[in-house]
């Protein structure tokens, strides 16, 4: 851990940062001269992470107040201000809600949704001492890493997709009271994925040709959004179809993608 404030680059807070899309997002970061707060539970990661950028990493569960309280506080010491909140920090469940018990589906959200909340209140000083510096180029951004489930259910998935739906749900929401504080705030809905916690092997073959992503991939996406508005982007953009289905059809396509990925399991 560093305790100095560097002012030669915009400073981005990553929240599980130390895998998968966290990771990729800090080493995108990093090559764009951003300064990388890494937070994550795991050291030995984080540490690992810090073998391959400069980063400053602070060892926090984002499902811990006091943690991510003392994390925000010290960050804000070091750096003065916080340009970028990202929060990736996420947890899979591979069990029907008939399958899962109420403390799996709790668990599930306190990380994929109340630990957002959390770091978004714990973060808002050091955002806003960002906005009111009017010599940046971009107002300060919150973004929010849920999934496209969140709009494109599946099978064996629904707690997942209930927990990402509450944190998509609440990132448009607060868009409204973080622009009046010159705050953007956005919601990236990564589809599928090879990550260490979510293994694609079961997935259908014409799903993996038409529907993936990479970390690398969601990582550049999100790069160009802190350059931007306010915004719901899915990656790949053409999951917007499977949301528009669900707005519309929200029975039929939910009984089309069971058919469809019925047997999809994905290894957590």
């Amino acid at each position: 851990m560093k305790d100095i404030y560097r002012g030669d680059g915009r400073v981005a807070v990553v929240v599980g940062a130390s895998k998968g899309i966290g990771a990729a997002i800090s080493r995108q970061l990093a090559e764009e001269t951003w300064t990388v707060a890494a937070i994550a539970r795991d050291w030995n990661a984080l540490d690992k992470l810090t073998e391959e950028i400069d980063a400053d990493v602070y060892v926090a569960d984002a499902t811990d107040e006091a943690q991510i309280q003392e994390a925000a506080e010290m960050i804000t010491v070091n750096h003065k201000r916080v340009d970028a909140l990202i929060y990736n920090a996420g947890r899979g469940l591979d069990k029907s809600f008939d399958e899962a018990s109420t403390e799996e589906i709790r668990d599930l959200f306190e990380v994929n949704y109340f630990g957002a909340l959390t770091c978004m209140a714990a973060f808002e000083f050091g955002l806003i001492a960002a906005a009111v510096d009017k010599d940046t180029d971009a107002p300060p951004h919150i973004i929010n890493i849920a999934s496209a489930s969140a709009t494109n259910g599946y099978p064996f998935g629904a707690a997942y997709s209930a927990s990402k739906a509450a944190l998509y749900a609440t990132t448009r929401d607060r868009v409204v009271r973080y622009d009046e504080m010159g705050i953007r705030i956005s919601g990236m809905l990564p589809g599928f994925a090879d990550t260490d916690g979510f293994p694609q092997g079961t997935l259908p073959e014409y799903f993996r040709r038409l529907m993936m992503t990479t970390p690398e991939h969601v990582a550049k996406q999100v790069a160009n959004r802190l350059n931007k508005k306010s915004a719901i982007e899915h990656i790949p953009h053409r999951y917007w179809l499977g949301a528009l289905a669900t707005t519309a059809m929200p029975m039929r396509s939910a009984k089309l993608t069971h058919r469809l990925l019925g047997d999809y399991h994905p290894r957590t």
